[in-house]
């Protein structure tokens, strides 16, 4: 039953690449993505990285999950002769530390090190560490072991005329590990730094495996980050620079929403210490509103400046927990509306999003009236979208 349900999965992937392609009969570009071990929500990041880097590349997907939990068991598609017969490029997203048999390495490395294009996601870059080689390491061009605590990553940009980055921009990320690295090998050409506190390592880069183009990063651990547009148009731009079709024709940036509530007036029902509620509305994914204490009912609410017609909100809130709560509308701050209810809420998200149609609204409320034993009302950052 395993296997029918990812050919049906495979099977819906590869029609929506299709779909995207560009607008001549140019096949799309035939992707495998493998992932599956410890540590991550690979079952639901499959999704958001293959619908997403299809929003912006002419991308068919297959994929080949292993729902194994731990870091020894080998994905079975390697076990396959001729695994990587008609792929473009394959994307490794696994975390397979201690998958360790040099011949199973080799198996997995043979088709790159005979030009097959690769993409290397978070935990992939510190995967099959066999003892006394370095071979997988020389492939993603990254010695690395370790990784920091789960905090905001500050980015920089080493080079940003590199064409993977041209239209990007720097940011600072949600929690995320920032791997340590212990060797840049000389045939990298470093694109991204990340800087945690006092560590300052690199993130994303490309490497030249024996003539095979290899983009790496090693952001990706939590669905924040991989939902992200701006991780996902890295992601892309990478992928398709190792296919070498990385131009406007192939690459098509899905339109960004503004926020209208960027930099706007907020206020709320209590503040904890120098979380101000302006800070739910900042454009800074490491800062955040949160209430004094953990009590309900709490509120947190904005000023848009004037009236506007209103399409959607987007709650980030600080931690992937079940929040209960209301998002009202106002024309005055005196007469409200209920425009999204989550009163009665069971989905544990961190990231949610409402989708509604109001006229006329300058004020945007939300109410939070339940939440789980332990946790207060505290966001992120808030999106409100114009009616499109």
């Amino acid at each position: 039953m395993r296997s029918i349900g990812i050919v049906l999965v495979v099977a819906a992937m590869l029609q929506a690449g299709a779909d995207a392609a560009s607008g001549d009969d140019e096949p799309a570009i035939r992707a495998l993505l493998v992932l599956g071990g410890c540590c991550h929500d690979y079952q639901r990041q499959q999704i958001l990285l293959t619908k997403g880097i299809s929003e912006r590349a002419p991308v068919a997907w297959t994929i080949a999950y292993d729902p194994d939990s731990s870091t020894g068991h080998p994905n079975p598609v390697y076990l396959t002769p001729g695994w990587s017969a008609g792929y473009d490029v394959v994307v490794h997203d696994e975390c397979s530390a201690d998958v360790t048999l040099k011949a199973f390495v080799d198996t997995i490395l043979a088709p790159h090190r005979k030009g097959l294009p690769a993409v290397n996601l978070h935990c992939a870059t510190h995967s099959y560490r066999v003892s006394g080689s370095d071979d997988w390491f020389a492939f993603t061009g990254l010695t690395t072991h370790s990784h920091g605590a789960q905090l905001p990553i500050e980015l920089s940009f080493v080079d940003a005329a590199n064409p993977i980055l041209v239209g990007l921009s720097p940011w600072t990320t949600m929690r995320e590990e920032l791997y340590h690295n212990e060797k840049v090998w000389g045939t990298v050409t470093p694109l991204i730094r990340g800087r945690q506190g006092a560590d300052d390592d690199l993130v994303a880069w490309t490497n030249d495996y024996q003539g095979t183009r290899v983009f790496s990063t090693t952001l990706g651990h939590n669905d924040e980050t991989v939902r992200d547009a701006r991780y996902l148009d890295l992601v892309a731009r990478g992928l398709l620079w190792a296919v070498g079709k990385l131009d406007a024709r192939h690459f098509h940036p899905p339109v960004i929403l503004p926020n209208l509530a960027l930099g706007k007036t907020a206020t709320a029902s209590s503040t904890q210490d120098d979380h101000a509620p302006e800070k739910a509305i900042d454009g800074n994914a490491a800062t955040r509103w949160c209430a004094s204490d953990g009590s309900v009912p709490q509120w947190w609410q904005c000023d848009l400046g004037a009236p506007a017609d209103l399409g959607g909100v987007q709650i980030t809130w600080e931690q992937s927990a079940v929040y209960r709560y209301l998002v009202k509308g106002s024309p005055d701050a005196e007469h409200w509306t209920t425009l999204a209810d989550a009163s009665a809420s069971t989905v544990s998200e961190q990231v949610c999003e409402h989708a509604f149609s109001a006229s006329g609204i300058r004020y945007l409320r939300i109410e939070v009236v339940q939440l789980e034993e332990g946790k207060w009302a505290s966001i992120y950052e808030v999106e409100v979208h114009a009616r499109q």
